[in-house]
């Protein structure tokens, strides 16, 4: 004979099962929570918090711009960077702040590299380091900052002025504290770079000899002098390491790679052609040369990992902005906004952009920042481009559009190698006021 099943019984046996799935799922997701706090960030009341911003769904782009002046936008491993003259602001793929700080600094200047960035204010004291959205460090040093450089490892460097010296560089490790020091008496230091795991360090002096202004580079590997090498006739601007052995660097003459024990492995002439803006990263090195009031324009030019001339185009209007990630170039100029491919040089998109003064690529989506809102472009594949147009995507994120590609841009150094030096002739100081920018680009603001 058959047993009576109680119905009654068995509901109450899989709601007690599913009850205990739940629970066992819920102490697992909150175990994975700490877990990652832990590894993510020293301090334990920024953890848990900073570790769930970073999945605030938002409400999809365009997003309210922050409020003061932009400064820059920045790729900070996923996360959309803006500094402007009072907040430090970052926002995730669905446009949800994952995090927003007030800073008192007068001249903000960022370095990052991966998931590291620090904030320095140049020509005074003040610096802070970020592990992404976590703050690590927050301090001032005891002299005006010339220019810094962070490491993957949290590892990072400042320039400054020192009590007997014209210039002073430390290296400190991620919880702050100093590693090692170095002091010029004749240089003033205009750029550092600071290799991904924090060992090694490039430092480039500027110096007087007969009335010119020349470039040193320092080369050091766990806190000993490896080489030197004299620029007699450039002024370096930028250096970045690609991975731990190779330095890429522009100067005002030329582009340069170098291995970190001092060997000359590359490099790029311009031929007599003054350079206006340049953007140095460990994937890219993009340059554009001309004079805008001769020629109406720049020569676009991409160069490869040995630092020969891998393609070129040319561009109207004059420069306010110039990014790249490791396919294209990002370019607004006059009152355009180009997309270049650096492969081919082919312009993939060129259209009127009046109201954008600053943007930033971050996967496969180009943010945009006007004086009201933040905007998302896609960019344009070179396959995908239309022979008979050239057409912006739309500047808007649906609630269902996939977030950006999650692929990490390496952390884009742009040294500060702007004029420092006292009582230089007029000529030097005339030609430098264009070719040494703060962020890559002419010193002009950006504008509509």
């Amino acid at each position: 004979m058959a047993e009576i099943t109680n119905l009654s019984e068995v509901r109450q046996r899989r709601q007690k099962k599913r009850a205990r799935k739940g629970l066992v799922l819920i102490l697992v997701i909150l175990l994975l929570t700490f877990v990652l706090s832990l590894l993510y960030g020293s301090r334990s009341e920024y953890g848990v918090d900073s570790f769930l911003e970073l999945f605030q769904s938002g409400s999809g782009y365009p997003i309210e711009a922050p409020g003061g002046k932009s400064k820059s936008m920045h790729d900070l491993d996923g996360l959309l960077c803006i500094v402007n003259d009072t907040e430090l602001s970052m926002y995730n793929s669905r446009g949800g702040e994952a995090f927003q700080a007030k800073h008192q600094m007068a001249d903000p200047q960022v370095a990052l590299q991966d998931n590291m960035l620090l904030l320095f204010d140049q020509g005074a004291k003040s610096y802070a380091l970020y592990q992404k959205n976590v703050p690590l460090v927050d301090s001032d040093t005891n002299f005006v900052i010339y220019t810094g450089a962070v490491s993957t490892k949290g590892a990072f460097a400042l320039a400054t002025r020192s009590e007997d010296y014209l210039s002073q560089v430390t290296v400190y490790d991620k919880n702050n504290s100093p590693q090692y020091t170095w002091n010029y008496s004749d240089k003033i230091v205009s750029c550092v770079a600071l290799s991904p795991n924090g060992s090694k360090l490039a430092v480039c002096g500027l110096f007087t000899e007969d009335g010119a202004i020349k470039s040193q580079l320092l080369l050091y590997s766990n806190g000993e002098l490896v080489d030197t090498r004299d620029f007699d006739n450039a002024l370096i601007c930028s250096m970045v390491f690609a991975g731990e052995n190779e330095i890429r660097g522009v100067t005002d003459q030329g582009a340069f790679l170098i291995s970190d024990k001092g060997k000359l492995m590359g490099e790029y002439d311009y031929k007599s052609q003054p350079l206006a803006a340049f953007y140095n990263t460990p994937q890219a090195t993009v340059l554009l040369l001309g004079d805008y009031r001769q020629e109406g324009g720049y020569e676009v030019v991409a160069l490869n990992s040995q630092m020969n001339r891998q393609s070129s185009s040319e561009i109207k209007g004059n420069i306010h902005t110039l990014k790249a990630d490791s396919s294209n170039a990002y370019i607004l100029a006059g009152s355009n906004y180009y997309q270049i491919d650096l492969l081919s040089g082919e312009h993939l998109v060129a259209e009127p952009s009046e109201y954008i003064y600053d943007l930033q690529p971050i996967g496969k989506g180009v943010f945009a920042i006007t004086n009201e809102e933040i905007v998302r472009m896609e960019q344009v594949a070179a396959e995908e481009r239309q022979n008979d147009s050239h057409v912006v995507p739309e500047q808007s994120q649906t609630d269902d559009e996939d977030d950006w590609d999650s692929e990490t841009e390496n952390e884009v150094t742009e040294e500060q190698t702007e004029d420092i030096l006292p009582e230089e002739p007029e000529n030097v100081e005339e030609e430098t006021e264009v070719i040494l920018p703060s962020t890559g680009t002419p010193p002009s603001e950006p504008g509509l």
